[in-house]
């Protein structure tokens, strides 16, 4: 699956949306998780090409991490960061103390403030993005999930959404049935959609004829 499209997708592309990271810190990958090595690997690195493209692109970005599990991190002086993804001085970092990325209030703040659009990545699991999700609809956000970063099936949380959804929870308010509270897109998608769009070709008439103008300026 590639993308699952809000009907209002036109209007707020993904280009605007904000990237939330969350839990790439060491802890995450020390604790006893349900994600296999190779499968964290393989998540870190479309995490780690996200976090590129969007500072490449001025993308606004917030880590996201739980701060209950900083105990857990190393005791050697090194950041609770994995190697590529400390934040920077100008992107935000939320602490969230329950399993929905929304637990902490200034996540919500700062969203709304961003253009309510979620990109989300990260080693989190189903059951905290589908707390997520839920949150981001009661605040009227609309949240994409980058699919190949994640560890779960954002297949199943959008099939898990859309069947949880009731008329009221509709993100615009006006109770429209069917519409999804979540989408999906893979992390090429996204990169194609933040690249500059290309420059039409020029006219064949207009590059022959150049050269002749050039030419007839010279003679007079």
């Amino acid at each position: 699956m590639t993308i699952a499209f809000y009907e209002t997708h036109a209007r707020h592309p993904l280009s605007t949306a904000t990237l939330v990271l969350a839990d790439v810190c060491r802890s995450r990958t020390m604790a006893e998780e349900e994600f296999a090595p190779n499968t964290t690997q393989r998540i870190l690195e479309r995490c780690q090409t996200a976090l590129e493209a969007a500072r490449s692109a001025g993308v606004p970005v917030i880590f996201v991490h739980d701060p209950h599990s900083d105990a857990m991190r190393l005791q050697d002086g090194q950041s609770r960061w994995l190697t590529g993804f400390a934040p920077r001085r100008y992107e935000s970092v939320v602490a969230s103390k329950g399993p929905s990325c929304y637990a902490s209030p200034y996540l919500s703040e700062i969203l709304d403030g961003a253009g309510r659009a979620i990109l989300l990545a990260g080693l989190l699991g189903l059951d905290a993005a589908a707390a997520t999700a839920k949150d981001a609809t009661r605040h009227g956000h609309r949240l994409t999930v980058l699919s190949d970063a994640v560890g779960f099936d954002s297949g199943a949380l959008i099939r898990n959404s859309h069947a949880a959804e009731s008329p009221r929870s509709a993100p615009d308010g006006g109770g429209s049935e069917g519409r999804l509270a979540v989408h999906a897109v893979s992390t090429k998608d996204w990169l194609a959609e933040l690249a500059p769009p290309a420059h039409p070709p020029r006219a064949a008439r207009w590059q022959l004829g150049a050269p002749l103008r050039r030419h007839s300026r010279i003679l007079g």
